[in-house]
């Protein structure tokens, strides 16, 4: 049976893809296998049929909390299936997404599988994949060859091109301006390399401004992993204030001729867009306390009072300050942060009910002088937390 591999990045639109494969009657359109079975999905290179299927049916705590039903993407289709054999929320992981959208019975397909793999004799992991695709095939029948597609997948290309060689390989991308990445993107990142490097639980995840915001996350997509929480100048909402202000630091971005859409790479980058953007967000976060250490003076050898181009000391150091930083930065990526600040938390229906999600222990830590995150959205923070119960 032939074979494809679609290779991608999150947010690329391979879920999407994998729709439109399922509709053709040739295909066998295998939608986040590997991401499913996790850590398990490429070892060992040599194993026995029942190890195999336990790799793909054993529920394993990390696909519990990403295919919660009460919060998962909505490619983890489980959690819609009318009257489940299985707990929705402690599912087989090869349930959570791959045979739901393959079968309007996914029980009964299941159940077919199991009996097949578990009975097949010591093999390399390749090998059972493909038995595994084949007998996928026979079950719905008419599919003539299979096509993998796992969120993703494109930091594994090199493992899957040295157990599928014959397969044909498919690059996804998509124009970059054209996606976003929430702040439980970066998480999930994390995730799968903690998962990788065989980590089970987090004494304590800490973070300072995004930090906490991602801190927070954590802790609210898996309270089963984080003991304890330390946001250190967070909030618990990105509301329409902050939304607003971080509009503004894009604004200067996307006003920048250079900036061409996000399409500016081979060519002039919007330096001075992203110059003004930093030089926003610079001001922005700093109390006047800050800014009364440099004082009203003009800068050095100009003189305000006789030329709106000339500067005062307080303006030379912002234009200095976020000319060299953006140097160094890229616009897009700046982009992609506002908006991943602005999308905190956003996966659930509010911050109360994210909150209570968590089990950790929490250290809320305030600054008295940051003017994105002020002290008043920690107090709030802590509040929404109650720490008086237990947290």
């Amino acid at each position: 049976m032939r074979g494809a591999l679609i290779l991608g990045s999150a947010r690329c639109g391979s879920t999407l893809v994998s729709q439109i494969l399922n509709a053709h009657p040739a295909v066998l359109s295998v939608s986040e296998l590997f991401a499913a079975a996790g850590h398990n999905a490429f070892r060992p290179r040599h194993l026995d049929g029942a190890r195999f299927w336990a790799h793909m049916a054993r529920p394993s705590r990390a696909m519990a909390q990403v295919a919660n039903p009460d919060a998962a993407p909505s490619e983890f289709l489980y959690g819609r299936v009318p009257h489940p054999a299985h707990d929705p929320w402690h599912c087989p992981p090869i349930l959570a997404v791959t045979l739901p959208h393959l079968s309007e019975n996914p029980d009964a397909l299941f159940d077919a599988l199991a009996g097949q793999m578990r009975a097949r004799a010591p093999a390399p992991l390749a090998a059972h994949y493909r038995a595994l695709f084949q007998a996928m095939a026979r079950q719905i029948g008419g599919r003539e060859i299979w096509v993998e597609r796992s969120g993703g997948s494109l930091v594994a290309a090199a493992t899957l091109r040295e157990m599928f060689p014959d397969a044909a390989l498919v690059l996804l991308a998509r124009n970059g301006p054209d996606t976003v990445l929430s702040m439980r993107d970066f998480v999930e990142t994390q995730k799968a390399l903690l998962d990788h490097l065989g980590v089970r639980r987090l004494a304590l995840v800490a973070g300072a401004s995004m930090g906490a915001l991602q801190t927070i996350e954590w802790a609210v997509a898996y309270p089963d992993m984080v003991a304890r929480a330390m946001p250190v100048i967070g909030t618990d909402r990105v509301d329409a204030w902050i939304i607003g202000w971080l509009h503004i630091w894009a604004a200067p971005i996307r006003l920048d001729p250079n900036w061409n859409g996000g399409d500016y790479y081979g060519g002039p980058a919007p330096v001075a867009g992203l110059a003004e953007a930093l030089k926003i967000v610079t001001h922005h976060a700093r109390d006047w306390p800050w800014a009364e250490t440099i004082g009203v003076k003009p800068a050095e050898g100009q003189d305000p009072r006789r030329s709106v181009t000339e500067r005062f000391a307080i303006e030379k150091w912002l234009d200095d300050a976020a000319t060299a930083r953006a140097r160094i930065s890229d616009a897009n990526h700046f982009l992609y942060l506002i908006r991943a600040n602005q999308l905190f938390l956003k996966e659930y229906d509010s911050p109360e009910a994210a909150l209570a999600r968590s089990r950790a222990r929490w250290l809320v830590v305030p600054s008295v002088s940051d003017r994105v995150f002020p002290i008043e959205h920690n107090r709030r923070l802590a509040a929404t937390l109650d720490l008086g119960n237990d947290k």
